[in-house]
């Protein structure tokens, strides 16, 4: 049995110079996130479990007057995106994997 030792106040060492060094953090960042995932979902609180899209008057609005990037202008292009969204996004249950298809599509 190979025994490990850990030496904690280096791998500490290394975080705080994270908070100085924005390639070291980037490379901290990534390394958490490929490999604590689902570790790092909880400690933020994020879960998608039991949230479902619906489209509706809410939603128009924020395209057409709140959204911060490319404001939705015209009729014909919020129904567009309307029928798309009831097409392939209406009552599904967000997850992970409907990001990834949107995000890839």
């Amino acid at each position: 049995m190979t025994v490990l030792y850990v030496d904690y106040g280096l791998a500490l060492e290394v975080v705080a110079l994270a908070s100085s060094d924005e390639y070291l953090k980037n490379a901290l960042i990534q390394f958490v996130v490929t490999r604590f995932k689902e570790d790092v979902k909880k400690a933020l609180g994020i879960s998608f479990a039991g949230i479902r899209l619906h489209w509706d008057e809410g939603f128009e609005q924020f395209l057409m007057e709140r959204k911060k990037r490319r404001k939705v202008r015209s009729k014909e292009t919020l129904q567009y995106y309307k029928n798309l969204f009831l097409k392939h996004l209406e009552g599904k249950e967000l997850s992970e994997q409907l990001i990834d298809y949107v995000v890839n599509h």
